[in-house]
């Protein structure tokens, strides 16, 4: 039988370093901290969609992305996605830091 301590899976761990810049140095710590920020992570209701807001939305991918390079040499995602309520939307990604396909 192993027997890994948690601490040294703490002090092993890739996120390490990390953790240490965030002022996180144990297990006890990492569990009990309080996160800077929440996020909403609501689902959006498609009928109350504005210009320029954060949405979060959950659908199916129905059109195969297409990469186009914009003028600052960057590639751009687009595809469709339809969601429960039977909305299509055209999706434009433009920094993927932002984008999450779970």
């Amino acid at each position: 039988m192993i027997d890994i301590s948690l601490q040294k899976l703490f002090l092993e761990s890739d996120l390490y370093p990390k953790l240490i810049k965030n002022n996180i140095t144990s297990i006890k710590e990492l569990i009990l901290k309080k996160p800077k920020k929440y996020e909403n992570f609501v689902l959006s209701d498609c009928k109350n969609i504005s210009d320029k807001k954060k949405i979060n939305l959950y659908g199916e991918i129905i059109e195969e992305p297409i990469f186009v390079n914009n003028i600052f040499k960057k590639k751009i995602k687009m595809f469709k996605i339809i969601v429960d309520s039977g909305f299509i939307f055209k999706i434009i990604i433009f920094n993927n830091f932002f984008f999450q396909i779970i």
